[in-house]
């Protein structure tokens, strides 16, 4: 049977990993896989950081 796939989501949106591996996920009750997950990397942390600042609105000044 084929594991389910999970995206990242960042800011709401589904994104892809840009590493482009996965990760192997178990039941903690059972201990069987169940899913995989993105294998994300530092360029996935600095891309969710460009997305998070283009779509913050300016604070005011004080």
């Amino acid at each position: 049977m084929a594991l389910e796939r999970f995206s990242n989501v960042v800011a709401g949106r589904a994104c892809a990993s840009t590493t482009g591996r996965w990760l192997t996920t178990a039941n903690p009750f059972d201990g069987r896989d169940w899913a995989e997950v993105p294998r994300c990397g530092s360029e996935d942390a600095a891309a969710a950081s460009t997305r998070r600042a283009a779509t913050r609105r300016p604070s005011s000044t004080p």
